[in-house]
């Protein structure tokens, strides 16, 4: 049988408890990377309590020898069903790729004046180009001779309101697609 031994109770107990305790404060802003990184550990149920500001990604397309077209939404979210509940594969995703939004956000936060150009050698920097790289759809690509250039956008969005309030957080170097 599937034994537990006692210091495996007292560890569970340590932490349950630190959980607990953790419930009664209010958060703040933790300037540390590291400590930041480790917030996944204590669970929080105070994401209901507020409403809060979301970064949403927008990218375009030009042909070589064009202009660039109209800012598209790069992410749509997921329509909702009832065996979802069950099996979502393509809901978790999304929230992974709100996670990773969410990160190139806070990464803003510590760039300084002058230095965007090195940030955008930066691992989440490029785990975001490759993201709307995969996320522009065929049908968008201009057709002819020469290469595309695509260019992304980071902007941060209040929840429910319109998305000509949205603030700009980061709008990317060209790239080729």
């Amino acid at each position: 049988m599937f034994e537990i031994s006692l210091s495996s109770y007292l560890l569970l107990t340590l932490y349950l408890a630190a959980a607990a305790f953790l419930l009664f404060f209010r958060t703040r802003y933790v300037p540390g990377r590291a400590i930041y990184l480790f917030r996944v550990l204590f669970p929080s149920w105070r994401f209901f309590e507020d409403l809060c500001e979301l970064p949403v990604l927008y990218h375009r397309v030009r042909a070589a020898d064009g202009a660039f077209g109209p800012w598209r939404k790069s992410l749509s979210s997921d329509r909702r069903h009832l065996y979802k509940l069950l099996f979502n594969a393509e809901g978790n995703k999304l929230l992974a790729y709100q996670g990773l939004l969410q990160q190139v956000e806070n990464d803003m936060q510590s760039v300084t004046e002058g230095s965007e150009a090195e940030f955008a050698s930066s691992v989440s920097y490029r785990l975001l180009e490759r993201l709307v790289r995969k996320q522009i759809p065929r049908s968008e690509l201009p057709e002819g001779e020469g290469p595309v250039f695509f260019q992304f956008r980071l902007s941060s969005l209040m929840q429910g309101e319109a998305e000509s309030s949205a603030t700009e957080i980061l709008i990317s170097l060209e790239h080729e697609y």
